[in-house]
């Protein structure tokens, strides 16, 4: 795919535009209800998060000294670094629920766990009943669902696949604990933490490292004060910049080829994409993802 190479920028667009919309268009034919509308409600954010991106890459400011002869735009090297990690987190949120789930039962129960850890995070804000209106009616009915939820997860059917001890480590409504990022094998679970899911999901080093990279940025680290420092009023290489496009466009392939695994009409769509373009969507996801995976080096090969 030389495009994705020489011009990521556009890449992506062409796919956000064209590729991503068709075979999204087809899975949208029919409507999702219950827990499976959570999956087209990460795509759309996914979707949004990558347009702005393109935007930002693009510049959305000129720069000092640009004129009409030759355009000069101000790059936000602090939001993009911020929304790509946002982007990477919802890609391998939407993955780990909705394509690496084995069974529905699977997918279920990592999803009430996902809720319940919302809730979880919910509770820890500093509201008072007294604070306005509504308060005490929300945060009785939030009550009301983490009870709700907490019973659906300690009698759900998939609890079997896991040892006694192992569910405890995963869920404790005493503790507040619903860890829904996890991997299992004959009754073991191994946790994870979002950069183990990244790495997980996405298992080449460079996911790795622009995730560690952005998440300095975005917590305003030394390293990334610095950076800032010597960047500051500097022409960026297109080098650099074009980092940025080429790994939102690689997660948006993987999207398109996940939803073409998942959903049997955005497989037709897919399946009718030019031979070119399969060749290209097919490869990139082996060559990044699947061959990597099987690697010795790989850090969860004994988990796949």
């Amino acid at each position: 795919m030389q495009s994705l190479v020489e011009n990521p920028t556009r890449k992506l667009e062409e796919l956000l535009l064209s590729h991503l919309f068709k075979v999204y268009q087809a899975r949208k034919t029919v409507t999702r209800s219950g827990f499976e509308r959570y999956s087209d409600l990460l795509i759309d954010k996914f979707a949004i998060h990558a347009g702005t991106l393109y935007h930002l890459i693009r510049g959305l400011i000129e720069a000092k000294g640009s004129t009409e002869k030759e355009r000069k735009m101000a790059i936000d090297i602090f939001t993009i670094n911020s929304l790509i990690r946002v982007l990477m987190e919802t890609y391998v949120t939407f993955h780990h629920l909705f394509v690496h789930s084995k069974t529905q039962e699977e997918k279920e129960f990592k999803i009430l766990l996902w809720k319940l850890e919302g809730y979880f995070e919910k509770k820890k804000f500093r509201v008072h009943e007294t604070d306005f209106e509504e308060a005490s009616q929300i945060l009785k009915l939030d009550q009301e669902e983490v009870a709700s939820i907490s019973s659906q997860v300690s009698h759900h059917r998939f609890k079997a696949q896991l040892d006694d001890q192992e569910f405890i480590r995963i869920f404790s409504e005493k503790d507040k604990k619903s860890n829904w990022r996890f991997l299992h094998k004959n009754g073991k679970a191994r946790l994870l933490k979002i950069i183990d899911l990244v790495e997980y999901t996405c298992p080449i080093r460079a996911y790795f490292n622009l995730y560690r990279y952005a998440s300095m940025h975005t917590h305003s680290s030394f390293v990334s004060i610095e950076q800032f420092e010597k960047m500051r009023g500097q022409i960026l290489s297109e080098s650099y910049i074009n980092n940025f496009p080429r790994l939102a466009a690689v997660l948006t392939i993987f999207l398109i080829v996940d939803l073409a695994t998942i959903d049997k009409n955005a497989k037709m769509v897919f399946d009718a994409f030019q031979e070119s373009d399969k060749k290209d969507f097919n490869g990139i996801h082996d060559a990044l993802r699947t061959k990597p995976a099987m690697q010795p080096t790989d850090n969860f090969a004994s988990w796949r």
